[in-house]
C-alpha cells in the first residue's frame, strides 16, 4: 500500500508542479512582485512599481513560452548538444545568420558581432542577455569589472565575457539565438 500512495504522491507531483509554475508566473502573487522590486532596487536604487513587475512577469514567460515551441520539445540543454560540432583548433573564416554572411578574424569576433547583429534587431530586449549563463557562469554584465576579458557591446552598457574557449564562444553564440527566439537553422560557421 505505501509503494502505491509514494507512486500516486509522485505522479501528481510531477502533474501539478508545471501547472503551478504557470500559475504564479501568469499571476503574479504579490510576494513574488515584492522579492523583484526588491532585488531591482537593490541593483539599481530604484523601485519599480508593481504594475510594472507584473507586466515583466508575463512577458517573461510569454517569450521564454514561445522560444520553447518554436524549438518543439528540444530543450535548451539538448540544442546544445546537438549544435557541438568540434571547433577546436580551427580558425573561423565567416559565419552565415539568416542567409547572410559575415566575415571575420576570430571566434571572439563572431561573438561580438553576433551581439551587435542582437543589439540592432532586438534593441527592446537585450537586457535579458543578462540572465544567460554557460555552466553557472555569468556571460554578460553591466559591471564593465566584472569580466578578466570583457567587452562592450557597442551602442550599450553591457559587456559580454570574451575570456571563454572556442567551444565555450560556439555555445554562447547558440544560446544568444535562442535567447531571442531565432532557430538554430539560421545560423551556420564556416571554418579553415
Amino acid at each position: 500500500m505505501d509503494i502505491y500512495n509514494n507512486r500516486k504522491k509522485i505522479m501528481l507531483i510531477n502533474e501539478n508542479l508545471p501547472k503551478a509554475w504557470l500559475k504564479i508566473m501568469n499571476e503574479p502573487e504579490k510576494w513574488l512582485v515584492n522579492i523583484i522590486s526588491e532585488v531591482t532596487e537593490d541593483l539599481c536604487g530604484y523601485r519599480p512599481d508593481g504594475e510594472a513587475v507584473e507586466e515583466f512577469i508575463i512577458s517573461e514567460v510569454k517569450t521564454k513560452a514561445e522560444t520553447s515551441s518554436s524549438y518543439g520539445s528540444k530543450s535548451s540543454g539538448e540544442i546544445r548538444k546537438n549544435a557541438q560540432k568540434d571547433y577546436k583548433g580551427k580558425t573561423v573564416k565567416s559565419f552565415t545568420f539568416m542567409g547572410e554572411v559575415y566575415h571575420v578574424k576570430s571566434w571572439k569576433q563572431m561573438l561580438l558581432k553576433i551581439c551587435d547583429i542582437m543589439f540592432a534587431k532586438h534593441k527592446d530586449s537585450l537586457e535579458s542577455l543578462l540572465y544567460i549563463t554557460l555552466r553557472g557562469r555569468d556571460c554578460f554584465s553591466k559591471d564593465p569589472h566584472e569580466f578578466v576579458n570583457g567587452q562592450e557591446i557597442s551602442g550599450t552598457h553591457i559587456y559580454v565575457d570574451l575570456d571563454l574557449s572556442v567551444m565555450s564562444v560556439v555555445a554562447l553564440c547558440k544560446e544568444i539565438l535562442l535567447n531571442f527566439g531565432h532557430k538554430e537553422s539560421d545560423f551556420s560557421i564556416e571554418t579553415t
